[in-house]
């Protein structure tokens, strides 16, 4: 049954081999660079930038790559999962004559499936884990715009995708139709979890006196820490759309009000800005739960997928 697994899906891991060895290659390579100039100058942030930016290192392909591993799930989920089992009902026909049960054969295929999904995300986690620390010294926000593409997260949606896809192979029975229902489903889902994502923990808020807004003053956020929304509220803690400020102040429907009556129309109805945020001390608390919501919920696609591989495998 290894041998069979193997022989259907071999381009498959072979190509998933290439591309993990490229993608570490490129990172590893790149990593020790950054981190022999990091090294010389990692206690002053303006000289460190200084001088990664005036070598010959590339600061610039990398991040955008990383960013784009947020699509990997849909990759994975499309190409991986979604075509697996469709046109499997040949295949079973034969496992019969090799004394097989199809519940051991689809145990042996899907594990192995599972396994180079696991083993793929957690070697590209564990190489961006080596890889971003200097990047998140020199650059704070870099962060949380990495938060949805590294980490437990990228190993959870690739798991998660790749489960969700193979079920809706199984229920539709049909390749090309499940791969166009997994690509749109994926997309669904990819929107849904960035805007969930800041809201797993309760996040932290703060009030401030509307001039110090309007005057461009700091706020009392950690500048490492990511923003969810800020804007003015009025004594009662409730959301003023900053479209609707004039005519909540009463003031002309103009796009040029000076900020001078803004402060005035924050002193008069005792308005406040509040700036609500999570704090980095969430970051990893917040990629734990969400990590392992989805592996749960992988958990549970399981038997599913079972049930519909046997509905129509026998």
């Amino acid at each position: 049954m290894f041998w069979l697994t193997w022989r259907r899906h071999r381009w498959l891991f072979l190509i998933g081999a290439l591309l993990l060895f490229a993608f570490s290659a490129f990172f590893i390579n790149n990593g020790l660079a950054i981190y022999h100039v990091y090294d010389t100058c990692h206690t002053n942030v303006a000289l460190c930038v200084n001088k990664l930016y005036s070598s010959q290192i590339d600061l610039n392909h990398p991040p955008q790559i990383v960013q784009y591993l947020i699509v990997l799930p849909l990759l994975i989920g499309v190409f991986v999962g979604a075509p697996l089992l469709p046109g499997e009902q040949r295949t079973a026909s034969f496992i019969r004559t090799q004394g097989v049960t199809l519940q051991r054969w689809l145990t042996i295929k899907l594990g192995l499936i599972i396994l180079a999904t696991l083993f793929f995300t957690v070697v590209l986690a564990l190489v961006l884990a080596w890889w971003t620390p200097p990047i998140f010294a020199l650059n704070v926000e870099f962060r949380w715009s990495y938060y949805e593409s590294t980490g437990y997260v990228l190993i959870g949606k690739a798991l998660f995708a790749l489960l969700l896809s193979i079920t809706i192979g199984a229920l539709i029975r049909r390749t090309l139709p499940a791969m166009v229902v997994t690509f749109f489903l994926m997309i669904v889902l990819m929107i849904g979890l960035n805007a969930v994502y800041p809201h797993i923990l309760p996040p932290t808020s703060h009030l401030y006196p509307v001039s110090v807004a309007l005057n461009g003053a700091g706020s009392e956020m950690p500048a490492d820490s990511l923003l969810i929304t800020s804007g003015p509220v009025d004594q009662n803690g409730q959301s003023i759309a900053w479209n609707n400020i004039n005519t909540y102040c009463s003031l002309p429907s103009s796009d040029n009000v000076s900020n001078a009556s803004l402060v005035q129309c924050g002193k008069d109805k005792h308005l406040q800005w509040e700036v609500v945020y999570q704090p980095i001390e969430h970051y990893w608390p917040m990629q734990i739960i969400e990590s392992s919501v989805l592996l749960l919920l992988s958990l549970l696609l399981l038997p599913v997928i079972y049930w519909l591989s046997r509905r129509y495998l026998q």
